[in-house]
C-alpha cells in the first residue's frame, strides 16, 4: 500500500514502478485526494491528504480489505500529521505509538520517505525532520546522498543512520538510470544497486562536505591560473582550457571557474573571426578593435 502525497500517480508513480519491474497488481495506490472529510460549514464532503493523527483506523480498515498487504509506504512522511506540531514530542509521540500498534497488529512494515532538514552540520539522525520521537520510533533509518567517491551525478549511496534490530550497518552504492518502459510511457528513472560500503551516514555527510570544500579550493586555484594566463593579453578559450588542464585541473573545474570569473566581470568572453577568446577588462581593446 503506497501513499503518494507529492507525485502524480498516473504520470510519475506508476511509470516509475513499471521501470523498476514492479508487479502493479500487487500494489494499492493512494494520493492526496484519497481521503474524505465532511465540511460542516458547506455541508459537503471534501477530499484531502492523509492525516496520520486520525487515519490509522482508516488504514487498518483498508488493510483488512487487503490482508496480504505487508508493506506500507508513505511518501513523503512530512506534512501528513494534520494540525499536529511535528517539532513537539508531546504531539508526535501518540501518533508514532498508533503507527507502531498498527504495524504490530498487522505484521506490517512501514517505510516513510522524507527530505532532510537544512541543518547541514548536524548529525545525520538530527537531519530527520520533526521531533526526536519520529527518529526514535524508527527501527532503522537510512540516508541517501551523492557518492563522494564519484563525479557521476547519477552515483549515490544509501548509508545507515540507525539500525536497532541488527548489528550489521553496511550500506549500498547505487546508480539512477533511465529505463524505457514502453513507447507510450517513455523513459523513467530506476535504481541499479551496486557494491556495498562500510561508510555510515555521518561519514558520508563528512566525505561530501570535504569534497565540496576541496572542489572549491581547486576552483579557486583554477581561477588564479586563468587570470595569470590572461595577464599579458587575450587568449583563445580553447588554448586556456588546454593550458589549465596541463596544470592538473579537470575540464569541469575550469568551466566552472571561467564561468564564475565571467559572471563577476573579472574576465570577458569575446568572439573574433568566429573564434572565442577570454580576455581581462584591461585588454578588451585587443579584441574589440579587430571585431
Amino acid at each position: 500500500l503506497m501513499y503518494c502525497g507529492e507525485d502524480d500517480i498516473k504520470r510519475t508513480v506508476t511509470p516509475r514502478l513499471m521501470a523498476a519491474g514492479a508487479t502493479l497488481a500487487n500494489i494499492e495506490l493512494l494520493d492526496n485526494q484519497s481521503f474524505e472529510v465532511f465540511d460542516k460549514e458547506f455541508n459537503r464532503i471534501d477530499r484531502r491528504e492523509i492525516d496520520l493523527s486520525q487515519d490509522c483506523k482508516v488504514l487498518a480498515e483498508i488493510i483488512k480489505m487487503y490482508p496480504d498487504i505487508a508493506l506500507l509506504i508513505i511518501d513523503p512522511s512530512t506534512g501528513v500529521y494534520g494540525n499536529k506540531n511535528t517539532n513537539h514530542d508531546k504531539d508526535m509521540r501518540p501518533v508514532m505509538n498508533d503507527l507502531r500498534d498498527l504495524c504490530e497488529a498487522r505484521c506490517l512494515t512501514l517505510v516513510g520517505i522524507t527530505h532532510t532538514n537544512k541543518r547541514g552540520d548536524a548529525a545525520a539522525i538530527d537531519q530527520i525532520q520533526g521531533a526526536s520521537s519520529i527518529a526514535g520510533a524508527a527501527r532503522a533509518a537510512w540516508l541517501f546522498t551523492r557518492d563522494s567517491d564519484s563525479d557521476d551525478e547519477h552515483a549515490h549511496m544509501m548509508t545507515c543512520i540507525k539500525s536497532n534490530l541488527r548489528d550489521k550497518h553496511d550500506g549500498l552504492k547505487l546508480l539512477t538510470v533511465g529505463v524505457t518502459v514502453n513507447d507510450e510511457v517513455g523513459i523513467h528513472p530506476a535504481i541499479v544497486w551496486g557494491e556495498g560500503t562500510k561508510m555510515q551516514a555521518d561519514e558520508a555527510n563528512q566525505a561530501l562536505k570535504e569534497k565540496r570544500e576541496s572542489k572549491g579550493g581547486k576552483r579557486d586555484a583554477a581561477k588564479l591560473a586563468i587570470l595569470a594566463l590572461l595577464a599579458d593579453g587575450a587568449k583563445l578559450s580553447m588554448d586556456v582550457y588546454t593550458a589549465i588542464e596541463k596544470l592538473g585541473h579537470s575540464s569541469e573545474t575550469i568551466k566552472r571557474a571561467a564561468g564564475e570569473l565571467t559572471d563577476d566581470k573579472e574576465i570577458y568572453r569575446k568572439q573574433r573571426d568566429k573564434r572565442w577568446y577570454m580576455v581581462l577588462p584591461e585588454h578588451l581593446h585587443e579584441v574589440e578593435q579587430n571585431e
